[in-house]
């Protein structure tokens, strides 16, 4: 990837490319970066980072059990600082893990950021695709890699997006390519029904086996399991409207759309819905501990990977929008990231980590060789480290970005400076360290910081969208938005 994006660079310069707003220049003749300087940072496109460590040989290679969690935005877990008790299991699974505080999916919306995290491709990819909102069967996908290594596959999903036959939400089904099984008989069933079907995969399983487990909760509606309900919500609702007592956010949109919203929506109504999904990540979380406790009962976990994640987070107005699949802010786009090796490093580390980096992450600790076209890099380096210095696990010789895109909006971040392009509007940039709300932008006063991330993150959308102009990504990002909306999704 490191040369590919140094091409790309040259690209830019031989053919003066501007971003997406054809009115604002690339890179003023009087603002150009050292060519040099581009070449270096080249080597961070596409996630990628200096080679990890040599993986350890060992003589016979680890299970692998990846679990998304749909719709879990970081922050609203206690492991990141939340102040309710959302997430006591996850919390302390963390404690024997590496815990990323800078992970970012590529996409906040479940097609095409699920697509990413089982390709290591870019989300534009897949928006076009024939096979959409699946991933095409010619492309290689995390479980028919792993298979050709010897691996027995299976997914468990309680997505009706993330299927291997049609559902009233994907019409054409397209994730089941390189599983052995796909269990869909949990849809839109609570993370009990996920963890149970998934200790029944692999009961049947031969090791070394590779676990696709994907909950739902806390998406929308949200409505957790009775035994979960008035953990954080009031119970004495009734004054409230039908649908904030539901959970049901797909209800307000129209109102959101129309610029009606504060004439009928209350701030108290969306602190009523938080405290709903809050709810709804507690039950996930008891639905991991029933997963982890049934490897470990099995004897599995030790000798087991385990990755715990989500495919975007999910917004209440921060930025004026509800729910996902709308926006790059980090209400949407962190997510959590823990990865619990066989061996047992643990610790936390504050490199920009992103989606796209699971794959070669995984195969790297299979001891396979990393896939040419994965865009993302292997993680293996920042697992390595002994407990004690885990979190001081960033290196000084390399540096790492992550990307995302998601409609008009499209951002670049190494962790602490967040640039978001939007093709509507003029560019924001965000220093995260001082602003993790992404409130102050401070473009005017970081120009330098700026001109090198805008630089950066033109090469990632021209390498995605293949030179297609503006208006009409804006087209293909509306079109999109109105096919999510036709089959229910967004409401």
């Amino acid at each position: 990837m490191a040369a590919a994006a140094t091409v790309l660079i040259f690209r830019v310069f031989a053919s003066s490319l501007t971003v997406h707003r054809s009115s604002r220049p690339l890179i003023s003749s009087t603002d150009l970066l050292g060519l040099a300087a581009l070449v270096v940072l080249a080597a961070t496109i596409g996630c990628a980072s200096p080679q990890p460590a040599e993986p350890t040989a060992t003589e016979e290679p680890a299970n692998v059990v990846l679990v998304v969690i749909d719709t879990l935005r970081a922050d609203r877990l206690g492991a990141y600082g939340y102040e309710r008790s959302t997430s006591p299991f996850f919390d302390g699974l963390a404690e024997t893990a590496v815990l990323f505080d800078q992970a970012r999916a590529a996409a906040s919306c479940t097609s095409p950021s699920v697509n990413s995290i089982l390709t290591s491709r870019n989300p534009f990819l897949f928006r076009d695709s024939d096979a959409w909102p699946g991933i095409p069967d010619t492309m290689p996908t995390m479980a028919s890699l792993l298979g050709e290594r010897g691996y027995s596959t299976a997914a468990v999903s309680a997505s009706p997006i993330v299927r291997r036959t049609p559902s009233n939400h994907n019409p054409v089904g397209g994730f089941g390519h390189g599983f052995d099984r796909f269990d869909e008989s949990c849809m839109w069933r609570p993370a009990s029904c996920v963890s149970a079907r998934s200790l029944e995969a692999v009961d049947v399983l031969e090791e070394p086996f590779f676990l696709y487990a994907h909950y739902m909760d806390p998406h929308d509606p949200y409505r957790a399991e009775a035994r979960f309900r008035g953990r954080f919500a009031d119970t004495d609702d009734a004054h409230l409207p039908k649908a904030i007592r539901e959970g049901q956010p797909n209800a307000l949109m129209p109102w959101l759309r129309d610029g009606s919203f504060d004439d009928n929506v209350a701030p108290e109504h969306i602190a009523h819905l938080e405290a709903l999904y809050d709810e709804e990540i507690l039950a996930a979380d008891a639905g991991l501990r029933k997963l982890v406790g049934g490897l470990r009962k099995r004897g599995l976990l030790e000798r087991t990977h385990l990755i715990v994640t989500s495919d975007h987070g999910e917004a209440f107005l921060e930025h004026g929008y509800l729910k996902h699949c709308y926006s790059v802010y980090d209400e949407e786009v962190r997510v959590p990231l823990l990865v619990r090796t066989a061996d047992g490093a643990s610790g936390r580390s504050s490199i920009a980590a992103s989606l796209l980096d699971l794959l070669p992450t995984i195969l790297d600790l299979a001891g396979a060789e990393a896939h040419p076209e994965a865009e993302g890099g292997s993680l293996r380096r920042w697992l390595a480290q002994p407990p004690e210095d885990a979190a001081a696990a960033t290196p000084t010789d390399g540096r790492r970005l992550t990307f995302s895109g998601m409609g008009p909006y499209r951002a670049v971040t190494d962790g602490r400076w967040k640039l978001i392009d939007d093709l509507r509007a003029e560019p924001r940039l965000y220093d995260l360290e001082i602003d993790a709300g992404e409130t102050t932008d401070v473009l005017d006063t970081e120009r330098r910081t700026f001109r090198e991330l805008e630089s950066l993150l033109t090469v990632w959308v021209e390498a995605g969208e293949r030179g297609i102009d503006p208006q009409e990504s804006l087209d293909r990002g509306r079109e999109l938005e109105e096919k999510l909306r036709s089959l229910g999704y967004l409401g």
